[in-house]
Parts: C-alpha cells; sequence; structure tokens
C-alpha cells in the first residue's frame, strides 16, 4: 500500500482511535524495562526523527487516553537540537507524564566503527550525554536505520535494545515506517487479537498534519524548519525585525540560486 487508506489516516484522530482499538482489545502497555506477564501485553516506541513539538502532542494525546510508551531522542540530529530550550523542556514534559524516555542512536552521526566493543562505546557514550543534556536516565535505546546484520541487535550493558531478541523476533513487530503498516492498521489487528505480545514502532511527525506520504512529511517538516529559523533569526536581531524577509523572498532566491 504506498497510499494512505482513507479509512485508516495518518492522523493524529485515526491514532487515537488506533490506541482506543488496543485499550479495548485488553492490551496492557508495558515499558522496555518491565517482563510480559500473561494475558495480552504491547510494548509503543516513538523514534523522534523529525520534531520534538511533534512528539509531545503524541504524548499528550496517549496520557489523556492513560497509557504510557517510550521516546526515544536523536542527540545528535540536524533536524532538532536537543539541546535548545525548548526541546529540552518539551523532553522533560514528555517524561513529566510518565512516557519513558531514552536514545535514539544514529551510527552515522559517529562515522565507522572497527568492531562491536567499539560500538557499545559509541552507544554508551551517548547514553552518558543523553542523562547529561536532559538529567534524566537512560535505560532504552534503539538504532535509527537498523545496521544491517546482527549488530542491530547488539547488547549494551545497563541498556535495553528494542531490538533483542525479546522485544523483536520472540514477538510480533509493527512499524509504520515509511507510512505503511505491512500488515495493515493495527487498530483491526487489535480488533482481532491475533497477537498475545506486540512491539508498536510510532513515528510521532507522520500524524502531524494531513499527510500522506513521507514525501508529505518532509515538506511539513521543512516549512516548519524554515518558518521557525525565519522568526528566530528576527527575534535574536533588530534589523530583521525592522526589514522583515517575505516568505516569497525567501522562495525567490532559492529559485534563483538552484538556476545559477
Amino acid at each position: 500500500m504506498t497510499m494512505i487508506d482513507s479509512l485508516h489516516p495518518f492522523t493524529l484522530k485515526h491514532y487515537k482511535e488506533i490506541i482506543a482499538s488496543c485499550l479495548s482489545a485488553g492490551y496492557k502497555f508495558l515499558q522496555f524495562t518491565e517482563t510480559a506477564t500473561k494475558g495480552r501485553t504491547i510494548y509503543l516506541r516513538h523514534d523522534v526523527d523529525n520534531c520534538v513539538e511533534s512528539a509531545l502532542h503524541m504524548a499528550e494525546a496517549e496520557s489523556a487516553l492513560g497509557i504510557s510508551s517510550t521516546y526515544l531522542f536523536l542527540i545528535r540530529s540536524e533536524n532538532y537540537n536537543m539541546l535548545s530550550y525548548d526541546n529540552l523542556e518539551k523532553t522533560l514534559k514528555i517524561s513529566g507524564m510518565g512516557h519513558s524516555v531514552g536514545l535514539h542512536f544514529s551510527i552515522g552521526e559517529h562515522g565507522s566503527y572497527d568492531n562491536e566493543v567499539q560500538l557499545r562505546t559509541l552507544i554508551l557514550n551517548d547514553a552518558i550525554l543523553f542523562r547529561g543534556i536532559t538529567g534524566l536516565e537512560c535505560k532504552v535505546f534503539s538504532f535509527h536505520n537498523p545496521a544491517d546484520g546482527d549488530v542491530f541487535q547488539i547488547e549494551v550493558p545497563g541498556l535495553v535494545n528494542v531490538y533483542n531478541d525479546t522485544f523483536f523476533s520472540k514477538i510480533k513487530y509493527i512499524s509504520d515506517s515509511n507510512m505503511q503498516w505491512r500488515d495493515g492498521c493495527p487498530c483491526e489487528m487489535f480488533s482481532a487479537g491475533r497477537y498475545e505480545q506486540i512491539q508498536m514502532l510510532v513515528h510521532p511527525m507522520s500524524y502531524a498534519d494531513e499527510l500522506a506520504s513521507d514525501r508529505d512529511v518532509l515538506l511539513f517538516f521543512l516549512k516548519k524548519k524554515l518558518l521557525y529559523l525565519k522568526k528566530m533569526n528576527e527575534i535574536q536581531n533588530r534589523y530583521l525585525r525592522d526589514n522583515v524577509i517575505g516568505l516569497d523572498e525567501i522562495f525567490d532566491y532559492i529559485g534563483r540560486a538552484e538556476n545559477r
């Protein structure tokens, strides 16, 4: 399925319906640091790839429904700055609602490594940085764009890898990557009760607006990023406040630059 099913759109409204169907089917939401018991259980996680604000909106929706999940953040991302006051405040709000937070680890931000010992050190060091930035415990991590082979299931002392066998191979794993549910919308899966234990990966920004594909997500992100950068520079520069640059000027400049 390459286009979004109109009955199961990628909207925050339908996401709430997915969670409601999960609750109605009797699933218990667990953290990755908790051991599943008998009965239907689900481990719900969010890899925050683009925007902390969209993660906060999703966390608020989940909290209103009485559930908690796990939010994993990049600390070396070009898309957002975890050290900014705004993003740090939002991350602390997410944690304050009872959600778990942790590390979304990107090998690409480190270059190469020679062996698994070095990889473990890189992951542990980033977990320490996460704690230093947020003041919050970091007990869980996931890989951003999971590596090939077995390395994405690497065991790291003191941390839970969401891709280890307990949460990945031995239970049902579902993901909305590329805005596609490969087994159909989870609301139908939950209602059918086909699986006792599930890990579900959801990317918050895919539900930030009326979006139909990853292309739409990128355009939405670029629009928000451009408006944010414009606003921040105007706040910091009196000249720019007095001589406001219009969006038409920006788009015109980009078009002329691309034709050079």
